[in-house]
Parts: structure tokens; C-alpha cells; sequence
């Protein structure tokens, strides 16, 4: 696999970001298991060991490089927005929630928090998978967002 090949700082930024996120999420459900909390991951069991944890985190790290390097660059900027969205939304939430007052099993994970940092993540990155010869701007005025784009010929 070349990771050279189509890659720009950018891919390269998203990678890091996207690999960052999941140590974050990995570190926060440790603390968050050490204030009485449950893992609501199905596949790691409600009290997984921290080597297990990173374990996971390191086989979902490296199978995200492998799925980066081999998609188009558009798809790549998505796919690790989404991914880096989704994972700071997790390590957010781990480190907010307080498991003696919620409950932290998986029917009331709160994964709506996570899950709008994914969108978020995923549109950020699809702004970046614009051409960098195009302009990109944004402005918020009282009709709500707008977004413009410029391209010099």
C-alpha cells in the first residue's frame, strides 16, 4: 500500500486527527470505567481490561490507515472526518458523563452527541476535499449560514 500516492497534508492532517480521536476515546472510557461506568461497545463487553481497549484501539487505528489508503481522496477526507468527528464525540461524552447519576449502558449510551460530531466531522472534511486552488467561504448572517465558493480561471 502507498500511502504517498494521491496523499496530500491534508489526507495526512485527517489521518493524524482521526488516529488522535481514537486514543482519546480510548483514554476517557478507561477513566470513565474507573468512575464505576460500562462500555457500550457490544464487542468489548461492559468492563474490558485497559490492554484489551487498546487493543481495539490500535486494530480500529490500523484498519482505518489500511481503508484510507486504498479509497479515492474525496472519499478518504470523508471517511476520516466522519471517523474523527464520531471518536472526539465519544471521548467528549465518556468525560462528561457522571455514571452514578446515568446510566451508561448501551439503550442509553447518549450516542447522539457522537453520532452529530460524525456529520459534522464528515462536511468539514468534504470542505476540505475541495481543490485547493478553490476559495471556500462562510458567513452567518440573520437568514442563518451561507457558504460560497470562488475559483480563480
Amino acid at each position: 500500500m502507498d500511502f504517498g500516492k494521491g496523499w496530500n497534508s491534508r489526507d495526512s492532517a485527517l489521518l493524524v486527527a482521526a488516529l488522535a480521536a481514537t486514543y482519546a476515546d480510548t483514554e476517557t472510557t478507561k477513566e470513565l470505567l474507573k468512575r464505576g461506568g460500562e462500555e457500550t461497545n457490544p464487542l468489548l463487553g461492559r468492563h474490558p481490561s485497559g490492554s484489551d481497549l487498546d487493543k481495539s484501539a490500535i486494530a480500529s487505528g490500523a484498519i482505518l490507515a489500511a481503508l484510507a489508503g486504498v479509497v479515492p481522496s474525496r472519499e478518504r477526507k470523508t471517511m476520516l472526518g466522519v471517523w474523527t468527528g464520531f471518536r472526539a464525540g465519544l471521548a467528549y461524552k465518556n468525560a462528561r458523563t457522571n455514571p452514578k447519576s446515568e446510566p451508561t449502558d448501551f439503550l442509553h449510551s447518549g450516542l447522539e452527541g457522537p453520532l452529530s460530531m460524525a456529520v459534522l466531522g464528515g462536511l468539514l472534511s468534504y470542505i476540505l476535499s475541495i481543490p485547493e486552488d478553490v476559495q471556500v467561504g462562510a458567513t452567518l448572517d440573520k437568514e442563518g449560514p451561507k457558504l460560497s465558493f470562488k475559483k480563480d480561471f
